[in-house]
């Protein structure tokens, strides 16, 4: 009998089933019992999840108001869609998360931080759990803290990743170094640990860590109920919709796709959904091509509904240097939500991002890579027959891949099958 071990979940961020990681998170224990899952963060968001109900925070200010105290009594229980008071304004809590000073700051700070005492190991032993699923992104001090929580309790971890830190961009920006080549000390150490298993987000991440770091892992992506999926009936594709943010250049793929839909008069239109902040570019953006409407931001439940009201489903990703190297290896959330919805993808991005070069290996876009060939590619959208094909594609992946069913059944016997060496 499997789904009979605890599960302690300890990530950045706490479950939201609004946000990217917090949708994957909780797609892989929609089927296990709540009873048997508690969750650790290290962050001042909510819960917002139907997996958990019980949950430790520990944020920025917990550290701060004891950073002179000699306990260990940091953070507190907390629960689904509490809401809390904070100390720092949360326009300087976002704009410190993009700065690297800040960043090695806040991970010198939470360095003092130990879970093998006070009340959180309190709250974590008196649960009594089996298995650690852990992902520690960029929170470079949380990997050791983690290490040694499973030492002390002699368990197994599941260590899991969605965007890859690893891979290191030349800069004059020290401390973005010493936050990226620390990140990747931490990562490659856990990794490697004999009570480690590791999981990631896409084939060619782990066909990467295994290629360059001889770290053994298994993909494992975002999971959808395929009974709800609901094949396209239109022969007229001409409804366009985006959902998401337009963080890492995305708002320029948005420009260049407007552009040519204008200049060449096609009958197109674009609705976006995104919590993204309108910015100057954006607005111009917005006002030059009365085609677009943006439509503000919807919450998770609601997005596979709203991409079915539409014909072609946008994914973009940025052709400059940077924002390839912050996706390379990471594969979106929303594409096993477009294949779900039924609808088209039209895809615009480099051809060696994971996100790209997944949808292209199982032929379930329409893909431009070259934005010369945007308007040929447009235009392949009045081809019904083809377009059919590239849905069906979209299906047979969502079914091999993401299906909620057999992936978690076989994860959850996975959970069994493991423990501490």
């Amino acid at each position: 009998m499997f789904n009979e071990k605890k599960i302690l979940i300890i990530t950045v961020n706490a479950l939201d089933e609004n946000t990217n990681n917090g949708k994957t998170f909780s797609s892989f224990f929609k089927n296990y019992p709540k009873s048997k899952i508690k969750q650790l963060y290290f962050h001042r968001d909510n819960p917002n999840t139907t997996v958990c109900d019980n949950f430790y925070r520990i944020s920025d200010e917990d550290i701060l108001l004891n950073v002179f105290s000699i306990k260990n009594n940091f953070g507190k229980e907390t629960v689904n869609q509490e809401f809390g008071n904070s100390i720092i304004n949360p326009r300087v809590t976002s704009k410190i998360r993009k700065s690297y000073f800040f960043k090695l700051l806040r991970s010198i700070m939470f360095l003092r931080l130990n879970l093998i005492s006070g009340k959180v190991f309190k709250w974590i032993y008196e649960f009594q759990p089996d298995v650690i699923f852990f992902c520690g992104g960029d929170a470079n001090f949380l990997y050791k803290k983690v290490i040694k929580l499973a030492r002390k309790l002699k368990i197994p971890i599941i260590n899991y990743v969605t965007d890859d830190y690893t891979r290191i961009t030349f800069t004059f920006n020290i401390f973005y170094l010493i936050n990226r080549i620390w990140t990747r000390l931490e990562f490659i150490n856990i990794s490697k640990k004999p009570f480690v298993k590791n999981f990631t987000i896409g084939p060619q991440m782990t066909n990467f860590y295994l290629k360059y770091y001889n770290i053994a892992s298994k993909p494992l992506m975002n999971l959808m109920d395929i009974s709800k999926y609901d094949p396209i009936q239109t022969i007229s594709f001409t409804k366009m919709v985006y959902i998401g943010r337009f963080h890492s250049n995305r708002s320029q793929i948005l420009k260049d796709l407007a552009f040519t839909i204008s200049n060449n008069k096609l009958n197109f239109t674009i609705d976006i959904y995104s919590n993204y902040k309108l910015d100057k570019e954006l607005t111009k953006i917005k006002n030059e091509y009365p085609f677009i409407s943006f439509r503000g931001s919807i919450p998770g439940f609601k997005v596979i509904d709203t991409l079915k009201n539409f014909d072609i489903l946008l994914h973009f990703e940025a052709f400059d240097k940077k924002s390839i190297n912050v996706t390379y290896l990471s594969i979106s959330t929303k594409i096993p939500e477009y294949f779900l919805a039924g609808r088209p993808i039209l895809a615009i991005g480099p051809s060696q991002i994971s996100s790209i070069k997944y949808l292209k290996e199982n032929n379930a876009a329409i893909i431009v890579t070259n934005l010369n060939d945007l308007t040929n590619k447009l235009n392949q959208f009045s081809d019904t027959k083809y377009i059919y094909e590239i849905t069906n594609n979209q299906y047979v992946t969502l079914k091999k891949h993401h299906d909620i069913l057999r992936e978690s059944i076989s994860f959850y016997k996975f959970i069994e099958s493991i423990f501490y060496e």
